[in-house]
């Protein structure tokens, strides 16, 4: 139920990212934004319908001490 031009960008995506279609009843994917845009992300994401669960992972990156 997607409006023609997301369906064309979303097979666009696809290509772009070389992503692979592992043909399972579900679809997973990860995806990195920018710090501090995380919680922007998610509330962005649920208001599509095809998508049916998002979550933070909580990673983050340290910089190692000499």
């Amino acid at each position: 139920n997607m409006k023609l031009e997301y369906q064309i960008d979303f097979l666009e995506t696809i290509k772009k990212m070389s992503l692979i279609d592992r043909k399972q009843d579900f679809k997973t994917m990860h995806l990195n934004v920018p710090i501090g845009t995380e919680k922007f992300w998610l509330k962005e994401l649920k208001k599509y319908s095809f998508i049916k669960w998002t979550e933070l992972n909580l990673m983050g990156t340290i910089k190692p001490q000499n």
